[in-house]
């Protein structure tokens, strides 16, 4: 009997069942079907999910979300979601709901800031977003990638003109209303920041669901030449069912591409989250431009997954990569971080380190640092350290009265605020440190 592959095959036979309200009369998701139909499923030995538990797709049992999108049909409460030292009528809220603009929700307040449906931004202007369409080759070699060309319903447009500055933080959250069955949500997000323009984003996504949710979303993200991006990815949220372990899945892809004298400042964020998963790209595509990647993760129980790329296209080019994370139980944290130098790139700065502590015997911590790089004018560091808490700390602590629980709570937070002290939102900042990793 031919062996089938639960994850592909049911994906493409509801689509072959639904080919009107998913493809549509689109030429570019035709296309990208039939490219998924005849690429290997995505647990069948490619590099970007070798470290994944294999079960996500071999037992895949979600249904495919291409519902029609109504605003008037949901209700949902936005303000608990934003920070409770926000005001929310001073920064910008980008929602979507189920994969699609919502605006009855969104909000822009930013004078200059073009935020819309993406839908309709493609359907209006087609010619100013083709160019940021998959525009690393490398994206067809993913099926996942390739999957959301053809499966997203919709997504959100935003742009920062040139010479303006947002100051007002954009709040981009991507919310599951309750369903009857397990699906599978898709989504993309195209962000352009022009010439001289800055902005802040900070993204969450939160399942209300009583069902299992899978969210896979591809962001892509250009910063034209000296322009300032600060991108906060914060945890997960799924609203938890007494009657049933629902879960929430992401499974994202984010495409930066800075441009000469362009600044992208990125900070993610993982606490308790059921199931993470994210591929991070940066082409470094302009000179003196510079890009920082810091994350802390703690995962008590289930996976975070962080595959990260930074390429060096152009001379006098600089990246940082800083992550942390906190395993406990039978959690699995897994980071691939690479920095590539291409063959006759001149004054290139790279530096790469890791720091996770495990909590019990049963976690699985994997950290594969890499480098390649064809110059020789190049700094170049990475290093990776896994171990318990600093027995030698706590003792410390225990002898000026306080006792061993609160002790390693006050390292673990110690730990995390090296993180947290990157994110440059004052606002976003201090509330990130009322979180207790006790909670």
């Amino acid at each position: 009997m031919k062996q089938t592959n639960n994850f592909k095959d049911k994906i493409v036979k509801i689509v072959e069942e639904n080919k009107n309200e998913i493809l549509k009369d689109s030429d570019l998701k035709n296309e990208y079907f039939k490219l998924f139909k005849k690429m290997a499923p995505p647990d069948a030995g490619h590099l970007d999910f070798s470290q994944m538990p294999k079960d996500i797709f071999n037992n895949f049992d979600y249904n495919l979300f291409f519902k029609k999108y109504n605003d008037a049909d949901v209700d949902i409460n936005i303000d608990k979601y934003l920070p409770n030292n926000v005001n929310k009528d001073k920064v910008n809220i980008v929602v979507l709901v189920n994969g699609f603009f919502s605006n009855k929700y969104s909000k822009v307040i930013s004078k200059g800031l073009d935020i819309r449906s993406l839908n309709e931004k493609v359907d209006c202007e087609y010619g100013d977003v083709e160019k940021y369409f998959l525009t690393e080759s490398e994206m067809h070699e993913n099926p996942l990638t390739v999957l959301n060309v053809f499966l997203a319903m919709d997504g959100v447009y935003i742009y920062v003109p040139k010479n303006i500055a947002v100051k007002e933080p954009i709040y981009l959250f991507s919310v599951i209303t309750d369903q009857e069955k397990d699906y599978l949500f898709n989504q993309r997000v195209l962000c352009l920041l022009d010439e001289n323009a800055e902005a802040s984003v900070i993204e969450n996504k939160i399942s209300n669901s009583s069902k299992n949710a899978v969210i896979c979303q591809v962001n892509e993200i250009c910063l034209k030449n000296n322009a300032k991006l600060n991108y906060y990815n914060l945890s997960d949220k799924t609203e938890k069912n007494e009657q049933k372990s629902n879960t929430l899945t992401t499974l994202s892809g984010y495409e930066y591409t800075v441009g000469r004298d362009a600044v992208c400042d990125v900070c993610s964020i993982d606490i308790a989250p059921d199931f993470s998963r994210s591929r991070i790209n940066f082409r470094m595509d302009g000179e003196n431009s510079e890009a920082a990647f810091n994350s802390f993760s703690f995962v008590p129980n289930n996976v975070v997954n962080y595959r990260v790329l930074i390429e060096h296209l152009t001379d006098n080019s600089r990246s940082n990569q800083k992550i942390k994370a906190i395993a406990d139980n039978d959690a699995k944290f897994i980071f691939n971080g690479k920095i590539e130098i291409k063959n006759g790139v001149k004054n290139v700065e790279g530096h790469q380190n890791s720091k996770v502590i495990t909590l019990s015997d049963q976690a699985e911590v994997i950290c594969e640092p890499q480098l390649e790089i064809y110059s020789d004018d190049v700094i170049c560091t990475h290093g990776a350290a896994i171990g318990n808490p600093n027995d030698d700390l706590i003792f410390y602590l225990q002898s000026r009265g306080i006792d061993e629980k609160q002790s390693r709570l006050m390292l673990l937070d110690a730990f995390a605020n090296e993180i947290f002290d990157t994110i440059k939102d004052n606002d976003l900042r201090s509330y990130m440190k009322t979180i207790s990793l006790s909670k």
